[in-house]
């Protein structure tokens, strides 16, 4: 079987596909890579992987259907395009199958597409932040008129959308929302159990595709690689990055790339709760930045942590997963209002501390509905979080419940992407 492997752009949340390709050459089958981004061919050389850059023209093609006047023209080059390509392969895989060479390679090849966030763990939460706040009239009276369905739906809700998603429609997507599952990939992965009974909820078509719940492939390994850690680890992790030798980690992740007033207003509070706390050991607070917070973010929070009793670190690139693995194992807790890296948390069985004291709409309630953590909704919960750190029944209690919600929405298994390529070759017999 040959596999050809979809990796537009540099995009963190698709770095996961260096583990998946070493993973599928090693299972005897041969693949090769497809990018768009001319960054990522030395990256994926030095892996010893093949990799297929297409020329100027197609480059062009590509860049031009982010342009809506343009995208019709691109349709047209990339489907010839697709077509040529596809006669070398017998399976792709697309990570987000609703993208337009996603679609196009759908058209003529069988394709496998792979969830690895938080996205689907919460019908809710998916649906409202896609959901469209306009009426929609004309397009409903359309509908009505013509007796189909085009605008994009999920829930019975009108999804936002620009006139691409129409120019999409007549070039023939399948797509009926821009949620992933609902495109043209006949199989699709997921992180955990409940995520396929999301999909399902949604109205998954199982006629025609299936769903593997396989874990995440971002956390390839991960397991296997943090059993063999030590204290002496821990240590070295913390002299590397300016921590003190003999003070506790406590991580804040944050997610946001452009923070509201109400935002920082709550991330305020909870730095000012984290400084005035009495801790029972030293503690130092690492601060984990999004890679694509802007400036002004950068500067609000910076200039929030000046001056605090708590000795923090700031940190605003973004090193891998691995490094992630490596911050959360070194930390004694994380504490975080919504971010994937708290499934990292719940795998490695690490204490989570969760937050919505002040409405955001950015997943205020998320972690309360996976059930993962110690929520707090006002200061005083905040406060009494803190010192259940401390306190083994507490944390006994909050184990047992990671370990329900990684069953839910992140399987704690230490092959993801061997279990990825196992459902594609299930996938390609159940058709041949």
């Amino acid at each position: 079987m040959k596999i050809l492997i979809l990796h537009t752009s540099k995009y963190y949340i698709w770095d996961y596909l260096f583990n998946l390709v070493p993973v599928i050459k090693d299972g005897s089958t041969h693949c090769q890579v497809l990018t768009f981004d001319k960054e990522l061919v030395d990256s994926y050389k030095s892996i010893d992987v093949e990799v297929i850059l297409p020329n100027w023209f197609i480059l062009k093609a590509y860049k031009a259907s982010s342009v809506t006047i343009l995208r019709p023209f691109s349709w047209v080059i990339l489907y010839f395009y697709g077509f040529l390509i596809s006669r070398n392969f017998d399976y792709a895989i697309t990570p987000w199958d609703y993208k337009i060479f996603s679609i196009v390679l759908s058209k003529f090849l069988n394709c496998c597409t792979i969830h690895n966030s938080y996205d689907l763990c919460d019908i809710n939460l998916t649906v409202n932040h896609l959901r469209s706040s306009k009426k929609h009239n004309f397009i409903k009276f359309f509908e009505r008129f013509v007796g189909i369905k085009i605008g994009p739906r999920a829930m019975n809700h009108i999804m936002q959308h620009k006139l691409d998603w129409y120019i999409d429609k007549f070039f023939g997507s399948p797509a009926t929302s821009y949620i992933q599952g609902f495109s043209g990939a006949k199989l699709m992965t997921v992180t955990g159990n409940k995520v396929k009974e999301n999909l399902l909820e949604m109205g998954f078509d199982t006629n025609s595709k299936t769903i593997a719940v396989v874990g995440n492939p971002s956390y390839q390994s991960f397991l296997s690689y943090t059993s063999t850690k030590c204290a002496s680890d821990i240590t070295a992790f913390k002299k590397a990055y300016g921590f003190c030798k003999d003070a506790d980690i406590l991580t804040l992740f944050l997610s946001p790339t452009n923070f509201s007033k109400s935002m920082l207003e709550e991330l305020n509070l909870i730095i000012n709760i984290l400084s005035d706390h009495e801790f029972k050991y030293p503690i130092n607070l690492c601060v984990k930045l999004h890679p694509k917070t802007n400036k002004r973010s950068q500067y609000e929070i910076k200039k929030m942590l000046d001056g605090k009793l708590i000795k923090s670190i700031l940190i605003k690139e973004y090193h891998g997963e691995k490094f992630n693995l490596d911050l959360i194992f070194s930390s004694k807790a994380i504490i975080q209002k919504q971010s994937t890296v708290g499934f990292l948390a719940m795998i490695l069985n690490k204490p989570i501390i969760s937050y919505n004291i002040i409405k955001t709409d950015y997943g205020d309630s998320l972690y309360e509905t996976l059930d993962c953590s110690i929520h707090c909704k006002n200061s005083d919960q905040l406060s009494e979080a803190l010192f259940a750190l401390d306190d083994n029944a507490q944390l006994e209690a909050l184990s047992a419940k990671q370990k329900r919600a990684c069953h839910r929405y992140c399987i704690a298994v230490d092959d993801p992407c061997e279990r990825i390529l196992e459902a594609i070759k299930s996938h390609t017999e159940s058709f041949n």
